[in-house]
């Protein structure tokens, strides 16, 4: 074997074929010369680990509300032209695995290559790879497949150096997510979406209500205060939840104003009373232009860890005095969409309703937790090659 500097290696693929042969009805010498004869039948060195290629049909998601709504896009086809380095000095076979759904398939390297006809149901998986004895079709119960191809199939190696290999896949799918058991982040605000209940939240400034559901025109509910006076600018809205000391967290929630308003954001931890530990921090101005939700938050780099006697944190979006203005009769400030979790930036908005998350207690009265997910049903062609020299220092 050869390792170089990089991590990589090659090995000499060999079959023996004499030498060192034993009798074992007398003792042996403790150390002995010898000569063996082996047969190299490919005399390259050969990559100990394959380098890979993938072309899969994507989706694209494009954001109508921010943190609210997704519209999926996506093509009916697989399609790529990927120009492909061999690193070896001497070209290389490459086995390519076909996952439906979809097809026919062209591949090509060079502009030479084959054609797999049938059409891959959901999950088929194709394997094709050249052998000692030939190429084989196979699928993933081992039946041989080789009648799917084209006429006239040719079966390119992968040249040294930079190739083009070309690949399309039609009739292929996007597929979908699916969670795993895995928990990667959990948002601490209790009712995130204020559906049920407006436990945890706060408003001062004017009168306040919590509505069920509408928030900007989606499902989730929302905490507005409205005016029935003209007043100054003092206002804000706020969530609460329980912390422990050490903890490094992020947060932020979804502020609504009926008119042009200048917010800013400020964080306090709490003891177990709800008296305040450590200082209040306060963040820049945030711009609400009228009647659009803006996400406001802070970072983990912008608090310190909770302080010795932390039992509560809180989030707050306060009108700036100085910037802001005042508020007319029936003028309104909305929040919603509170998310508080131990991660190192503001993450996009989950409860315990979206896609890929869960409740850890009641729907909308516990916290919320968002699983690890894994791409299933995914159309993809992949390469597999192994690099090879002649030589190696």
């Amino acid at each position: 074997m050869a390792e170089y500097g990089d991590g990589t290696s090659y090995e000499l693929p060999f079959v023996y074929l004499s030498g060192l042969e034993v009798d074992s009805t007398v003792s042996t010498p403790t150390h002995t010369q010898a000569l063996i004869s082996i047969e190299c039948p490919a005399p390259f060195w050969t990559a100990r680990d394959a380098l890979s290629f993938r072309v899969a049909n994507e989706s694209a998601g494009v954001g109508l509300l921010p943190n609210l709504a997704q519209l999926q896009l996506s093509r009916s086809a697989a399609i790529g032209s990927v120009s492909l380095e061999n690193p070896g000095d001497v070209e290389s076979d490459i086995s390519w695995t076909i996952t439906g759904p979809g097809g026919p398939t062209p591949i090509s390297i060079d502009g030479v290559g084959f054609v797999f006809e049938s059409v891959l149901l959901s999950g088929e998986v194709v394997t094709i790879e050249r052998t000692a004895t030939g190429v084989t079709v196979i699928d993933g119960n081992g039946a041989n497949r080789y009648a799917g191809l084209g006429p006239a199939p040719k079966f390119p190696r992968l040249p040294a150096g930079l190739s083009v290999v070309d690949i399309e896949m039609a009739n292929a799918s996007p597929g979908g997510w699916a969670p795993t058991s895995q928990v990667i982040l959990t948002n601490r605000v209790t009712s995130p979406s204020l559906r049920i209940s407006a436990d945890g939240w706060q408003a001062f400034g004017a009168g306040s209500a919590r509505t069920a559901t509408g928030f900007y025109g989606s499902n989730a509910g929302f905490l507005a205060l409205t005016w029935a006076a003209a007043s100054t600018p003092e206002a804000a809205v706020q969530v609460q939840v329980p912390a422990a000391i050490g903890d490094v967290l992020s947060a932020s929630l979804s502020v609504l104003s009926s008119v042009a308003q200048r917010v800013r954001v400020m964080t306090q931890f709490m003891d177990y009373t709800g008296a305040p530990v450590g200082p209040l921090t306060v963040g820049g101005s945030v711009e609400l232009p009228a009647n659009t939700p803006v996400v406001v938050g802070v970072d983990s780099t912008d608090l310190d860890p909770a302080p010795e006697g932390t039992a509560g944190f809180r989030l707050m979006a306060s009108v700036d005095v100085v910037g802001g203005q005042g508020w007319k009769v029936g003028d309104t400030l909305s929040a919603s969409l509170g998310i508080v979790t131990s991660s190192a930036a503001q993450t996009v908005f989950f409860d315990g309703d979206f896609e890929g998350a869960g409740w850890s207690g009641a729907a909308n009265a516990s916290t919320s937790v968002l699983f690890d997910r894994v791409r299933v049903n995914q159309s993809s062609v992949q390469g597999f090659y192994k690099p090879r020299r002649e030589v190696v220092y």
